[in-house]
């Protein structure tokens, strides 16, 4: 048996080497409530929302979606899927109308990079 010997040329098309998804405004942009004072201390005031991607042992990708108190640092609500779609985000929201107190009406802080 021989062994195979393959050269892979990989072609970068972003001029400084590095990735980035950004496409620039698109939809709707939210108001900016909180104006970057993140120091809110009664909980359930300000919760803060974001998906990250991760690469998995097997090479495929997962996605979280989390949903943290800001005073408590508390994580409220996460889903994990293998696809970044708004399902991923609707099942996230649920979990977190379920566990909030009835009186609350906080202010939920995204980088509404989704």
């Amino acid at each position: 048996m021989s062994e195979l010997n393959v050269q892979v040329n990989l072609y970068n098309r972003h001029k400084n080497g590095k990735y980035s998804s950004y496409k620039g405004t698109v939809g709707k942009v939210s108001a900016n409530i909180l104006n970057q004072d993140f120091s809110k201390t009664n909980p359930y005031e300000a919760l803060h929302t974001d998906v990250t991607q991760v690469r998995l042992g097997n090479n495929e990708w997962a996605y979280i979606s989390v949903i943290t108190d800001e005073a408590s640092k508390e994580v409220l609500a996460f889903q994990i899927s293998d696809s970044p779609n708004r399902q991923l985000i609707m099942n996230t929201l649920d979990e977190l109308i379920i566990k909030l107190p009835k009186h609350v009406k906080p202010i939920v802080h995204s980088d509404q990079g989704w």
